[in-house]
């Protein structure tokens, strides 16, 4: 049986809802795999490359599975980049805030907060 398959049945069993104390309680499985050794050759880099998948498992919605892939690593140092570029903008608070009307000229209307 391929990966790919048992991936599917894994998700089919565990997505069905279960039966407790007459209530139904549904899951939504989201599953990373790594292969040995083309994802790497050691249980720490395949387990950091399968949670790696999970979190686009989990991105990509419910009761679902991705296979690793290389971009999954590119695209999580540039979210940390980002961030780190982020976190440093606001400690030299090089942000401001500007507040904008946002004005329905048809209706007359505008939108405000009430503070």
């Amino acid at each position: 049986m391929s990966t790919l398959h048992r991936a599917e049945k894994i998700v089919l069993a565990i997505g069905s809802p279960y039966l407790i104390e007459g209530h139904d309680l549904y899951t939504s499985p989201s599953i990373g795999i790594a292969v040995f050794p083309t994802d790497g050759e050691t249980g720490d880099v395949l387990m950091m490359n399968a949670d790696a998948a999970m979190y686009h498992a989990k991105s990509a919605g419910r009761n679902n599975f991705q296979f690793f892939d290389v971009k999954m690593n590119e695209v999580a140092v540039e979210r940390l980049s980002i961030e780190h570029s982020l976190r440093q903008a606001l400690e030299r608070e090089e942000f401001c805030l500007y507040f904008q009307p946002i004005i329905d000229v048809a209706r007359g209307e505008s939108l405000r907060s009430r503070h």
